[in-house]
């Protein structure tokens, strides 16, 4: 076994890796591609569904080898043997029961796993939402299973609900920025205009709603403003109508693929995010990379991660629609120099965040939980 091998024979061994996750998602297609690509580990990786009935992505090409849980592909079998006899099983989601089966399968034959997830609570409330985890993941906290928190938020969070005597790991979400970085080279000037962008689902979770007020009150006061959505969700047909009357000065553009973002994301000045809860947020980095300067949450791990008030875009509480308005109304102000220096700053904040990096640090990741794993 390898808990049973020196920390040397373990490091020059190439481990056999299973990673269960809920669906092929574009940017962690990517990463898993990534990581077989660099060829330290040999990763596996379960999907739980085929689809996501709240993600309308085009199902991406797998270049690292995968299996089905459901849909016209599924293979249980195959996915039982993987999660049982990998070296490492990573669980990078848990409600599903068979993923639950297989996390008590391992702890209880003390073989090498790992939890890998996003913040905690924000579905239920904070009594409910921690009785149901202590119940879900009664395993992992009485298990020396390192945990992989995606984000420095998400860490802190596991290490007051799990306790710090395990080993952490800041592993976030990781995608391929290049090309909206090619994206940002292509920016054509807005003059005088600040072209303001919301991506993704539009509900409540988001803060859309305060978005669509605040820009209400911005629109008052700076006829300069414009707004884009480009996502769908619930709260669409409110939001149009609520802002009807301001329909020369903002957008819908509905549900785009994944593929189309650069070039949307290329036609903006500044990218608003404020949403209620994020555990991670993927589009804060895309911005960024975007050269979009970001009005992010306290609750939104990427933002919390990378932005700086007035230096690379605006960290305001969550769920405060006056914050908001105000750091609109700041980044209007400011004019097209301060938005272009911001905007290179924006550029900077996630150079190293590479899809490559990403890829080292799930392999290096996956070694420690090996390496330090109990004999």
């Amino acid at each position: 076994m390898i808990q049973d091998c020196s920390v040397q024979a373990v490091s020059l061994m190439k481990p056999e890796v299973t990673i269960i996750t809920h669906f092929p998602s574009p940017y962690q297609v990517e990463l898993f591609d990534a990581v077989a690509a660099q060829n330290e580990i040999n990763l596996s990786v379960i999907y739980l569904y085929a689809t996501s009935p709240e993600r309308r992505w085009q199902s991406p090409r797998l270049d690292h080898a995968g299996v089905f849980v459901d849909g016209p592909e599924q293979d249980v079998p195959r996915a039982s043997a993987l999660a049982g006899t990998a070296d490492l099983t990573v669980f990078n989601y848990y409600q599903h029961p068979l993923a639950r089966s297989w996390l008590a399968r391992r702890a209880q034959a003390h073989q090498p796993w790992a939890f890998w997830g996003e913040r905690l609570g924000f579905r239920a409330s904070a009594l409910v939402g921690w009785l149901y985890r202590r119940w879900a993941l009664r395993e992992l906290a009485r298990s020396p299973a390192p945990i992989w928190g995606i984000g420095r938020w998400a860490v802190e969070s596991y290490q007051v609900e799990f306790g710090p005597a395990r080993r952490f790991h800041n592993l976030p979400y990781f995608s391929d920025l290049t090309r909206f970085g090619v994206a940002a080279s292509g920016r054509v000037p807005a003059g005088d205009q600040i072209r303001f962008l919301c991506s993704g689902s539009l509900i409540e979770r988001k803060g859309v709603d305060l978005l669509a007020t605040a820009f209400r009150r911005l629109a008052a006061v700076e006829p300069r403003a414009t707004l884009c959505f480009l996502g769908d969700g619930a709260l669409l047909p409110s939001l149009r109508r609520e802002l009807t009357d301001l329909a020369g000065r903002v957008e819908f553009l509905g549900f785009k693929d994944w593929s189309e973002l650069p070039a949307i994301y290329g036609r903006a000045d500044v990218l608003c995010a404020p949403s209620r809860h994020d555990g991670w947020g993927l589009i804060v980095p895309e911005a960024l990379a975007a050269g979009l300067p970001v009005i992010g949450t306290t609750r939104t791990g990427a933002a919390r991660e990378f932005l700086r008030t007035g230096h690379n875009g605006w960290l305001i509480p969550a769920g405060d629609g006056e914050a908001l308005f105000q750091a609109m109304h700041d980044a209007v102000r400011r004019g097209p120099e301060t938005i272009a220096l911001m905007s290179r700053r924006a550029q900077e904040a996630v150079a190293d965040h590479t899809l490559e990096q990403g890829a080292a640090r799930l392999g290096a990741a996956c070694r420690s939980a090996l390496v330090h794993w109990p004999s």
